[in-house]
């Protein structure tokens, strides 16, 4: 198969081409060409032809175009040989060319360093969040000064944007070297860059959840491929990897609580918040931590998927350049936040929650996730909801709502942001049940993870992903897991890395996890949790 890689910055302007072998038996198309690292990661849908970022154009004959591509292409692109590679198997014949995504840049070749006087070599503590979807890096001094700092895509979303399939990826042998590797390289790509800069990197700590501790260590991770889950590596130990500088892994106390959770854990504990205290690190898989003064903490862990990151959504998108993050209602219609000096071209998954939420106080969604156009209630906006029901289209019998500026909102986009609330709500509420707590107990709730910078609170609470009264108690909180990962390096306010760490190996040690999806009411509840708002108690 023969690849023509155009890049997308006048910086960069030239095309590169290469060969890649389809091995033999049926491959989809987009596992060959991101799944395996022969092209730079995509914030791909895993395969189900919603995020349409796996579009490539056929030089050679296209194939026929399938019903998803006709619903997601207009009749221009599919007829200059434009389609999406997760519809199709890869087959050698094929030659094709990926088209640039808006705002990607394609890096240059690896160029030698200009010759020179070297400085002198500062040492350095690389902190590193490896999430499922971002890993996010910051290079500290000896006093935890922070002197550079980076993200990018985690190299393995080519395989899967969630956990499971990038545990089931890493069944074959090729997979988990796959898994490990693009994962070395990447930190080692940073440990170079930071070379470059005359900064030596003396210690890591990679702070992640188990699943992507386990496949960037290259560590046996079939006991979490399926029930009952099991977990033979927990942390809280130095590893050593040939060719790094010593690597720290922080505690891993459950099978899908790892120590992303638990170095979030290392900095709201040392950043003056009180207890009780609810940490909830809303990722592509949730953590949640229930902290109480004189117990152990109360764990659990639900699958929310990638949706908060916008991921798998018809129009959804990772938060960025033409990014719409909220939308507010105006005399001349509904109107998009946007990052950047741009127009929007997608939704990010805080621009979602926005956008339901607006959509329910105007009447034109109800609890349920169900559009409801004939809505007769007196509003004071019914003008402006008159107008979007107006908008609603159909396409093969889904409905979708038509927004300004080509973006729009599927019915299917709402059922996927109605099950990550379901997930979310139904572990807030199960926490507080075994530690016979009320929202009204709760002192502070901190939000990290995908929302953790900017969440949306107030459609957080409307939505029903927070308790009732607890809306007054929650804040953003950050990169804990980066904030965590640091504090473990150079210690904070006073306390050196050594007695953190052995605060925070006694504090996992003594955990409990609630094993929610293994309880025989979990289907029950989880039920009962699918509406926007605050659910029903069940009776006792």
């Amino acid at each position: 198969m023969r690849v023509h890689l155009s890049a997308s910055s006048i910086e960069q302007d030239e095309r590169r081409e290469f060969d890649i072998s389809v091995p033999e038996g049926s491959t989809n198309l987009a596992t060959l060409l991101w799944g395996r690292g022969h092209l730079p990661p995509r914030p791909l849908c895993a395969g189900i032809g919603h995020c349409g970022l796996c579009r490539v154009r056929f030089l050679s004959s296209p194939p026929a175009p399938t019903p998803r591509e006709r619903d997601m292409l207009d009749q221009e692109e599919i007829s200059s040989g434009l389609r999406l590679a997760c519809c199709h198997d890869a087959e050698n014949s094929m030659e094709l060319s990926i088209p640039p995504l808006p705002g990607e840049y394609l890096p240059p070749e690896e160029k030698a360093p200009l010759p020179g006087t070297p400085e002198k070599t500062l040492p350095v503590w690389l902190a590193v969040d490896l999430g499922t979807t971002s890993l996010v890096w910051e290079a500290l001094d000896e006093a935890g000064n922070v002197l550079a700092e980076g993200r990018q895509l985690n190299p393995q979303m080519g395989a899967g944007t969630d956990v499971m399939a990038r545990l089931a990826a890493a069944s074959t042998e090729s997979g988990a070297a796959f898994m490990r590797d693009s994962v070395r390289n990447a930190l080692a790509g940073i440990i170079s860059g930071l070379t470059s800069q005359n900064m030596q990197v003396r210690e890591l700590c990679l702070a992640a959840n188990p699943a992507m501790t386990l496949l960037a260590l290259g560590l046996d991770s079939s006991g979490l491929r399926s029930a009952p889950y099991t977990l033979n590596f927990h942390g809280d130990e130095y590893v050593n990897l040939p060719g790094f500088p010593p690597l720290w892994i922080p505690p891993l106390p459950a099978p899908f609580v790892g120590g992303d959770l638990s170095a979030g854990l290392c900095a709201v504990l040392h950043s003056g918040h009180r207890l009780p205290l609810l940490l909830a690190d809303m990722g592509t898989n949730g953590e949640f931590a229930l902290l109480r003064a004189g117990k152990p903490p109360l764990l659990a862990s639900v699958p929310l998927g990638p949706a908060l990151e916008g991921i798998g959504l018809r129009c959804g998108g990772m938060a960025g350049e033409g990014a719409a993050t909220a939308f507010h209602a105006s005399p001349s219609g509904l109107v998009p936040h946007v990052i950047g000096n741009t127009r929007p071209h997608h939704i990010c998954g805080a621009g979602y929650l926005s956008l339901i939420r607006l959509l329910l106080s105007l009447g034109l969604l109800d609890a349920d996730g169900h559009f409801h156009p004939e809505n007769r209630t007196p509003h004071p906006l019914a003008f402006l909801r008159a107008r979007l029901a107006a908008s609603l289209d159909s396409e093969e019998g889904e409905p979708v709502l038509r927004l300004p500026d080509g973006l729009f909102l599927a019915a299917s986009d709402v059922e996927n942001l109605l099950k990550v609330k379901a997930a979310f709500s139904l572990a807030v509420e199960s926490l507080l049940a075994a530690a016979d707590l009320t929202a009204v107990d709760l002192e502070e709730i901190m939000l990290a993870g995908a929302l953790g910078v900017h969440a949306p609170l107030e459609a957080l609470g409307r939505l029903g992903f927070l308790l009732p009264l607890s809306e007054s108690k929650t804040r953003a909180a950050g990169n804990t897991s980066l904030q965590g990962a640091a504090f473990l390096l150079r210690g904070h306010d006073g306390i050196g890395p050594d007695a953190l760490r052995a605060e925070l190996s006694d504090l996992c040690r003594n955990a409990q996890a609630l094993p929610l999806a293994e309880s025989p009411s979990f289907h029950e509840q989880y039920v009962r949790h699918m509406r926007f708002d605050q659910p029903v108690l069940p009776r006792p």
